[in-house]
């Protein structure tokens, strides 16, 4: 932005040069504001603003040339949004977004947003032009030019004045929409933006208003709305602080010699008759509330009216009748608030009070650093504790109205939350914490969650943390106490009680089982909005207990003597049972130290609750499995519990809940050690559960890990017979499903079954010492007691990747048994290696999963048989032949329509082009007659200008032949993400383990084609981190950095370096192609830190194994004036850029060499431009500089075009064709 030219904005009028009464009649201003000496409204810009300044900047960035059809009119555009909103047809739907998205970056929209606004009475067109402007304005302001942004400031001041009839929620978009603006201009440019704004809404000076008389006080109603809604946007968006290249500082520093005007004003407001004017004196109290967030008035004495007006104003009650007079009055302006009835009967204003006081009280710590500020705000406190009280208790019991109960309750922890020594002193912290026990007995789940937020910050606030203890026991015993109340189940359901039942968890209970509870078929599963607060709850108060604001055994002592009470008084609600297990069990997990002493008094006490139902059942099933370390040493309690857990098994509602607990306790070695010798008897119990209906269910999964963990602790010579008794059965399940299942029931039980498999590799490890002979030699792997059952699965697996091709899930769970068996079976898979490599190679050149790939990276180890590098080898070719060949069909899917619309515009353009000819050469003959037409123009030019028109003309073929060379190297690494990464990660691997298992020449095409993409991948963040990387670690071994322990290894190392280097030195294409890809995503693209750091990193790589490549193309292309031209970046910036890439570890003098170099190739480039012109078009289109002269020339041209292309496989460069057919002699992609 030229800085002289916004100087210029000094000179600007203030508002009260104007009369107020002319806005009204004020013509929109969109299609001429060059006239801007008018005084029919306030002026934001010079009067001779756009004489001044029509060359500055004339070109803006944010133009979009791409043309729109059909063009739009304003039928057109409701046409679309109609098709948009209403049409059932998907297609048309999507034509239209996309047609509307396409209009939005035209500059042509600026025009149609005041248009769509005021000339039309439909509500999508009003809101769609609102919504534009505000986008539009957000984000291309700061690309615009100077007399851009004089035009859009106009605009958006018509809009503005014109804007009284507008619907509610279309005047908050254009509200926002001036906020931005004020904030892009505010001081500098529009010196008088907010008073300018206020005196929209008011009929008088801004100085005139008062508060002692508000009968003197003239508002104007019809722009009053508008004026509100932006202060109270305003001060929020100042908080956030997230445009670009906005002022923050000089707006708040501007703003604090106004800022008791603007209190002054909304203050004023509030004086208006509450019947007619409800809605603004909401507004106002909005507003008032974020400018006291944002900042304080520049005294005490204005808060504490502020505060003496607000509760004055807020305590005001409205009877029915206003309350009809004032919808009737409101009904034009908020049709959308279907709320108005309810919050106007009674004291409508209440909530309003109560977001004003929250609003104050976050500035409490940040701003309050007077006396006089002090005395202001405990003048708030205390009124607040002396009203809110009843208007809470009106809210909560009478009405039931959480939208009154949430503020007034949050007022108080927003209090309470304060650090403020000065102003909060013990006492009145106490009766903070008094009253809100009071709101917290009588409130609702949705009021009370308010506090979660304060609890789960508690350790932080100092002043609370510091009260005496037995003061904050208090405190949060009755919040806990108020938590059982509210997360209880709903007593209007049907949970199926238990009357004649002692024992929910006793084995003599199997009747109970498979009677009353089995036939039940309710739904037991609590509400989502419960399970929520429950989860919540607990986990603030367990915050509470682990940081030791309280001693840790506090919550759950209560629990248990509370439990116990319920038990001696007979209580007939299972529900209140229910909720007291669920805490207890809440607090049971974590740190259980000084808990377990509570363990056998719970055992104890449970059997004894004289009503039991599913859900209570269900919810002490899932607290005896958070006492695996107390019944580890505990061994009678631990039979009897586990003996008590098995018969849930067989119920659908308790299974799953008997086998997480069950899991959790087989888990613990010590548990598993002593139940292993009763493994029979166990089995015999779940065997029908395992082999009965329940077999398909997930939870079943659960029951094999748990008894697999069992089996772990088994002697190597006993664990045989169990462990085919207990997996035995599951192999003819998974074989049964080939082909494929033909229900969906079906195939979850294959999932179930998959997943029972991948379990064994996971729990049971291979141990090799295990397996030692009488003299303590190694016995062979084979001899195993597992070692059949993987020579009987892996066949199986092998035929479901063949039918389940492309079965995610499936695929999946057979990755998961193949990379668990890798990594604790290895003796025995280094005898299945090749042929887990052979599925899993076949499967992924049949269809392409990510998950495959982990397969073959999880065999390669540093050690490998020469016959298993050998298939590696030819496994990796194969794959990447697939990988390559899946990223080019989708990249030719989904550019085939672009292509398409590519060759009719070149054939409207052009009219010596043939129509026969092929999209790609239509572009490529268009792009070089254009060219040649330039150079002659150029050699018609004064002898001075030639060698900066050849410099363009040298530029324009450059970027032509680049892009020839991208399309021969065209993948999109983002459309697969997933096999993109796991593609990587293997090839990585492969180098840095075991790097004989690949070809050299695999990691340099991939290189080249990672380098001729950079620029697309920053479509998808991971992608371009896995590219990176790979591209990183490659560009390193020219330095030599990587190297293993392996002399082999190291030597296929060295072959690839020397592909790597070869690929450079082949063609400086290539590294000058990287170089370039990487300043532009660096230096421009829109990316985070971290991407952009990715690709720093590359650089550094490049730097260090190739640093005077670096040097010579950094230089060029930094150097270039037209690089990045468009972006208004700064050349100082580019230089100091080019001076830190520059310092490397190498010599002075090959730096200057690299300059000589750079400055001798310049030289050629403007001493030779004819020459290399001839060049490039013979070799790109065959001597298409007789286009303009010879039509029949043109088409004979064209058709060796075609026969040219066909015989250099798409290479538009005679070198660069040779060097990829060397490269496809080695391997075909």
């Amino acid at each position: 932005m030229n800085t002289n030219a916004m100087d210029q904005y000094e000179n600007c009028p203030s508002y009260g040069s104007f009369d107020v009464k002319s806005f009204s009649g004020s013509p929109i201003p969109f299609t001429n504001n060059n006239n801007n000496s008018n005084n029919n409204g306030f002026c934001v810009m010079p009067p001779n603003y756009n004489n001044n300044n029509s060359n500055n900047n004339n070109n803006s960035n944010i133009n979009n040339n791409e043309k729109l059809e059909p063009e739009p009119t304003l039928d057109v555009l409701t046409h679309a949004l109609h098709t948009l909103y209403k049409s059932n047809d998907s297609f048309q739907r999507k034509l239209a977004e996309k047609w509307l998205i396409l209009f939005q970056k035209q500059p042509i929209a600026w025009e149609f947003c005041p248009r769509l606004l005021l000339e039309s009475n439909i509500f999508e067109l009003q809101y769609f032009g609102a919504s534009t402007l505000e986008s539009k304005l957000k984000n291309e302001w700061n690309e615009c030019n100077v007399e851009m942004k004089s035009k859009i400031l106009n605009t958006i001041v018509s809009v503005i004045q014109n804007s009284t009839k507008l619907p509610v929620c279309c005047v908050t978009r254009i509200s926002v929409t001036l906020t931005i603006a004020v904030m892009y201009t505010f001081p500098d440019i529009w010196k008088n933006a907010i008073f300018d704004i206020i005196h929209l809404a008011i009929q008088q000076d801004i100085n005139t208003l008062s508060l002692h008389d508000p009968s003197q006080n003239h508002f104007n109603t019809d722009r009053l709305l508008m004026v509100l809604e932006f202060l109270s946007i305003l001060p929020d968006e100042l908080k956030k602080q997230d445009l670009v290249l906005c002022k923050y500082n000089e707006i708040q520093k501007e703003l604090k010699l106004i800022i008791d005007k603007i209190y002054k004003f909304l203050l004023s407001v509030l004086f208006l008759p509450i019947g007619e004017n409800l809605e603004f004196i909401k507004i106002g109290y909005k507003a008032l509330s974020a400018w006291l967030k944002y900042m304080l008035p520049s005294n005490g004495t204005m808060l504490q009216s502020c505060f003496e007006i607000s509760f004055t104003v807020g305590q005001q009650k409205v009877s029915n009748n206003s309350n009809k007079n004032n919808n009737n009055n409101n009904n034009n302006k908020n049709n959308d608030n279907n709320n108005n009835s309810r919050n106007s009967i009674g004291y409508p204003l209440i909530d309003s009070l109560a977001l004003v006081l929250e609003g104050s009280s976050l500035s409490i710590e940040g701003q309050s650093n007077g006396s006089c500020y002090i005395e202001a705000f405990r003048y708030a406190i205390e009124q607040s504790l002396s009203i809110f009280p009843t208007f809470y208790n009106e809210a909560t019991v009478m009405n039931q109205d959480d939208s009154k109960a949430k503020p007034i309750f949050n007022v108080f922890v927003q209090f309470i939350s304060s650090n403020n020594s000065q102003l909060f002193t013990t006492d009145l912290i106490h009766r903070c914490l008094n009253l809100l026990i009071s709101f917290v007995e009588i409130g609702s789940r949705e009021t009370i969650s308010l506090l979660f937020y304060l609890i789960d910050d508690f350790k932080t606030h100092t002043m609370l943390v510091q009260q005496d203890q037995n003061i904050l026991k208090f405190f949060f015993l009755k919040l806990l106490n108020r938590f059982l109340e509210v997360s209880m189940y709903p007593n209007d359901k049907d949970y199926c009680p238990i009357e004649n039942g002692t024992n929910p968890l006793s084995s003599s209970q199997n009747a109970q089982f498979n009677g009353i509870l089995c036939e039940t078929n309710v739904d037991t599963l609590l509400d989502d909005d419960i399970e929520q607060f429950r989860c919540c709850s607990s986990d603030c108060l367990m915050n509470i207990q682990e940081n030791d604001i309280i001693p840790k055994s506090t919550f759950l002592k209560f629990l248990i003597e509370k439990l116990n009470g319920f038990i001696n008084e007979k209580c007939p609600h299972w529900e209140q049972y229910e909720s007291i297990l669920y805490y207890i069990y809440a607090f049971s997990g974590g740190s259980q130290d000084g808990q377990l002493e509570y363990v056998p008094i719970l055992l104890n006490i449970i059997p004894l609750i004289p009503i039991k139902s599913i859900p209570l059942i269900r919810t002490s099933i899932k607290l005896i499995g958070r006492y695996a370390s107390f019944l580890k040493t505990n061994t009678d309690y631990l039979g009897k519990v586990v003996s008590d857990l098995l018969p849930a098994l067989s119920h659908s509602e308790l299974i799953g809940s008997a086998a997480s607990s069950l899991l959790s306790i087989c888990i613990s070695d010590k548990c598993s050690s002593m139940l292993w010798p009763h493994f029979n008897q166990i089995l015999d119990q779940v065997e029908p559960t395992l082999l009965g209906p329940h077999r398909s269910n997930p939870s079943i999964v659960l029951v094999y890990k748990a008894l697999l963990h069992i089996l772990q602790k088994a002697p190597i010579n006993e664990l045989s017979p169990p462990f085919t008794r207990l997996i035995g059965p599951v192999i003819p399940n998974i074989a049964h499903h080939i082909p494929r299942p033909k229900s969906k029931e079906h195939y979850n039980q294959l999932l179930v079954q998959l997943s029972i498999l991948y379990s064994v590799n996971e729990i049971i490890e291979y141990d090799e010492f295990a397996t030692m002979g009488p003299n303590g030699e190694l016995t062979s792997p084979s001899k195993h007691p597992l070692y059949p059952f993987f020579q009987t699965t892996i066949p199986i697996q092998g035929q479901l990747l063949k039918h389940y091709k492309s079965e995610f899930e499936i695929i999946d769970s057979i990755t998961m048994f193949y990379r668990y068996m890798m990594l604790y079976f290895r003796e025995i898979a280094n005898d299945f290696v090749d042929e887990i490599l052979q599925q899993a190679t076949q499967s992924f050149n049949q269809y392409p999963i990510a998950s495959l790939l982990q397969i073959i990276s999880s065999i390669i180890i540093p050690k490998l048989q020469p016959l298993t590098i050998t298939n590696i080898k030819n496994s990796i070719s194969l794959i990447s032949n697939t990988f390559i060949n899946t990223l080019k069909s989708l990249v030719v899917a989904t550019t085939t329509s672009t292509n398409t619309n590519n060759n009719n515009n070149n054939n409207n353009n052009n009219n010596n082009n043939n129509n026969n000819n092929n999209n790609n050469n239509n572009n490529n003959n268009n792009n070089n007659n254009n060219n040649n037409n330039n150079n002659n123009n150029n050699n018609n030019n004064n002898n001075n200008n030639n060698n900066n028109n050849n410099n363009n003309n040298n530029n324009n073929n450059s970027n032509n032949n680049n892009n020839n060379d991208k399309s021969n190297f065209m993948l999109d690494f983002t459309i697969t993400p997933d096999i993109t990464k796991d593609y990587l990660n293997l090839l990585t691997k492969i180098l840095k383990t075991s790097p004989q298992c690949i070809e050299p020449n695999i990691i340099s095409t991939i290189c080249i084609y990672i380098i001729y993409n950079l620029t697309d991948l920053t479509k998808d963040k991971p992608t371009t981190s896995n590219c990176c990387l790979f591209l990183t670690n490659c560009l390193s071994l020219n330095s030599g950095k990587l190297q293993i322990g392996d002399p082999n290894g190291n030597k296929v190392l060295e072959q690839i370096k020397n592909e790597m280097n070869a690929l450079f030195d082949s063609d400086p294409k290539h590294s000058y192609v990287l170089v370039y890809n990487i300043l532009m995503n660096i230096c421009w693209t829109p990316t985070s830190i971290q991407v952009t750091q990715h690709f720093s990193d590359v650089l550094l790589s490049f730097a260090i194994g190739y640093p005077n490549l670096l040097k010579l193309h950094a230089t060029n292309i930094l150097n270039d004036p037209n690089f990045l031209k468009d972006k208004q970046i700064n050349p100082h910036d580019k230089h100091s850029f080019l001076t830190n890439i520059l310092k490397s570890n190498s010599t002075q003098v090959d730096y200057r060499s690299s300059n000589n170099n750079n400055n001798n190739n310049n030289n050629n480039n403007n001493n030779n431009n004819n020459n290399n012109n001839n060049n490039n078009n013979n070799n790109n289109n065959n001597n298409n500089n007789n286009n303009n002269n010879n039509n029949n020339n043109n088409n004979n041209n064209n058709n060796n075009n075609n026969n040219n292309n066909n015989n250099n496989n798409n290479n538009n460069n005679n070198n660069n064709n040779n060097n990829n057919n060397n490269n496809n002699n080695k391997i075909n992609y």
